[in-house]
């Protein structure tokens, strides 16, 4: 089923119990209007940041930026439509998708980094319902409600049982599915096998592992 903005605002309502406050645009004249206008874009980054969703999650090469950070080798902005910075992949000419663990950094809207080459994993900004799954479009209009709720009925117990069934309920089983939609090569995290990745190069030798890889990275 597809949704629409003032559908799912309309969702959040009769979460509510406003039935009779359905609406059918944001910049209509009543009170239930005035007050979706006002919390569906705080809602909606809120959700966003709240999760790493597969139908927002998206990947892109950075571009470095020409000013060199103080304690940094480089620096790239962040995506236009980047909600949340999920992880960063070193890449090079030869190895584009190297799912290796690099050390960053987001300060503001830059990213911080030692790697002249790099891949961001990332939540974007989200906007059309067809793009949200039911889970997501669950998520959101229950958010919208927990900001709708008070203003609308003065219950402050309704509020509490909004927030409940959010982060004990609907996010624990986003996380659930979204756990079987893809599958990544389980990552060594080890500060031994690190050290052994080290080449020596006065005798030109590679120690045990120093081929290896920490898998691929499926973007």
């Amino acid at each position: 089923m597809s949704y629409t903005n003032v559908q799912i605002a309309n969702l959040a309502l009769a979460k509510v119990g406003d039935e009779g406050g359905q609406i059918t645009s944001f910049t209509q004249d009543s009170k239930e209007a005035n007050l979706v206008n006002k919390f569906y874009e705080p809602s909606l980054r809120e959700v966003l940041r709240m999760h790493t969703w597969n139908c927002a999650t998206a990947s892109t090469e950075m571009t470095q930026d020409t000013s060199t950070p103080t304690f940094w080798d480089y620096q790239f902005s962040l995506p236009a439509d980047c909600i949340r910075p999920l992880q960063l992949f070193r890449s090079s000419s030869s190895q584009r998708y190297v799912r290796e663990k690099v050390e960053w950094r987001v300060e503001g809207r830059k990213v911080l980094t030692n790697f002249e080459q790099v891949w961001l994993l990332y939540v974007k900004y989200l906007t059309d319902p067809n793009q949200m799954d039911e889970l997501f479009i669950r998520a959101l209009y229950t958010q919208l409600a927990i900001k709708l709720a008070y203003p609308l009925t003065e219950d402050s117990q309704l509020v509490g049982l909004l927030e409940d069934e959010m982060h004990n309920v609907i996010l624990p089983e986003a996380r659930r599915v979204n756990s079987f939609e893809g599958y990544v090569l389980p990552s060594v995290d080890s500060e031994w096998l690190e050290a052994t990745m080290t080449t020596s190069s006065a005798s030109n030798s590679y120690p045990p592992f120093a081929q290896s890889s920490y898998g691929t990275l499926p973007y």
